[in-house]
């Protein structure tokens, strides 16, 4: 089984995580709250089936995803790990999943 694992990203996206926290903490010197934000940002995308990112995706035409399902209409955080994804995106294409993106810039928030 996999575990969780503090600098899993070292060899594949060494900045990955210095990353995370820079635009974490960049929001949250705008946005005090922003912690309690993507804490419950979180739980909603763990709480079902586990932390797999499904609160992130979009809807499209015919599709209702969970992002816009009535209790999740006041989350917020979303441009905070659009902003992140985007960054690493450009630096490790590819290499860093969403559901580490959340639960990334959910530990940095909340240790702020």
């Amino acid at each position: 089984a996999q575990q969780t694992q503090v600098h899993f990203y070292r060899e594949t996206c060494p900045q990955a995580e210095v990353l995370v926290r820079s635009v974490v903490q960049k929001w949250f010197l705008k946005d005090k709250s922003i912690p309690a934000g993507l804490l419950r940002l979180h739980f909603h995308d763990c709480f079902i089936r586990g932390c797999e990112a499904s609160v992130l995706i979009d809807s499209t035409e015919g599709n209702i995803a969970e992002k816009d399902a009535i209790p999740n209409l006041t989350l917020r955080g979303f441009e905070l790990i659009d902003e992140i994804k985007a960054l690493l995106e450009n630096k490790c294409k590819g290499i860093v999943s969403c559901a580490d993106i959340l639960a990334l810039a959910t530990r940095d928030a909340i240790s702020l």
